[in-house]
């Protein structure tokens, strides 16, 4: 089963309907399936692995206690991101941590030898810095369209916001990081 990429959309709602009705082991299909790209997202959110493992985790169990309140389970995908974006950004609100993330985020790029890095290293580096500057949500919308390719509908789900205010989010986030990343954009 390949999820993370190419989507199967009737092998989750098997899945997930499977889920619903307590089978376990569709469950575990459905965790191995998605865990990598959950990952992903949550260290963007959070810039740490270990608490981006934390919150995947509760993520993931968050979704199977609520699993029979999902009515379309070929959504899955959607919904379950936003129960990542919401664990996470709850973490980080109910810890008072973002400052301290970008702070280390910072410090690393800082203490960095930059004579020793290579040029796509560096260029990530500042891009992620640069995710780290931009607000919240400004920060999530770039994160979602664009790092885990879901389409506008599936993001502004996973945000909780309208199409018009994603789209603002992204337009300011884009302005934001063509001035702070102009040094690679040339």
């Amino acid at each position: 089963m390949e999820i993370d990429g190419r989507v199967d959309v009737n092998e989750i709602t098997a899945l997930v309907q499977a889920s619903q009705l307590g089978d376990r082991a569709a469950f575990g299909a459905l965790v191995q399936g998605f865990r990598h790209s959950a990952m992903e997202l949550a260290v963007r959110l959070l810039w740490d692995r270990e608490l981006a493992d934390e919150v995947v985790q509760d993520s993931f169990v968050k979704a199977w206690i609520q699993i029979k309140q999902l009515r379309q389970a070929g959504r899955f995908r959607t919904w379950f991101f936003r129960i990542v974006t919401n664990t996470a950004l709850n973490y980080v609100r109910d810890q008072r941590r973002y400052t301290d993330l970008q702070q280390n985020v910072a410090r690393t790029r800082k203490d960095s030898d930059v004579s020793t890095r290579s040029h796509t290293q560096e260029l990530n580096e500042c891009l992620q810095a640069a995710l780290a500057q931009l607000g919240e949500k400004e920060a999530l919308a770039i994160s979602l369209t664009g790092l885990e390719e879901l389409s506008y509908d599936q993001a502004a789900d996973v945000m909780n916001c309208s199409m018009t205010s994603l789209r603002q989010h992204l337009f300011r986030a884009r302005k934001k990081l063509k001035v702070m990343l102009k040094d690679y954009l040339e």
